[in-house]
């Protein structure tokens, strides 16, 4: 059998042509003085794509330092901040139930990470409910 050697260097260029990583955005859309009471934003190519339930209204879990307040004496707001989440690798592990069925790369997954940690929250984080 005789190989056309310009013709297999084609195949095998256009079998290695990364695909193209799409634009994902990700905002947590919420009052800045009550955290607690928003929803996830997160688009695919300008799609926004439609979260579970469970997660939509919720803090995401990822790694950052965060504020936390309390009363101290005489009811004088104190606050505190603290390391809270799991950093990459294993967020996207306890998360695969709801990324896996998003098909992203794992270009795209680092991207949505990282912007979802940029907006992550936790609870008590913005004194809204002092």
């Amino acid at each position: 059998m005789k190989v056309n050697l310009a013709e297999a260097k084609l195949i095998a260029a256009e079998d290695t042509v990364p695909t193209r990583n799409r634009k994902i955005t990700a905002i947590w859309l919420a009052q800045p003085w009550c955290l607690c009471h928003g929803e996830w934003i997160i688009q695919i190519d300008g799609e926004k794509i439609e979260l579970p339930e469970d997660i939509k209204h919720s803090e995401m879990g990822t790694y950052g330092i965060y504020q936390a307040w309390r009363f101290g004496e005489d009811y004088k707001e104190i606050w505190d901040s603290y390391e809270d989440g799991l950093p990459y690798k294993p967020w996207v592990k306890e998360n695969a139930w709801w990324l896996e069925p998003l098909n992203l790369s794992e270009s795209e997954t680092e991207d949505l990470y990282g912007q979802i940690s940029e907006y992550d929250w936790r609870h008590g984080s913005c004194g809204g409910c002092i």
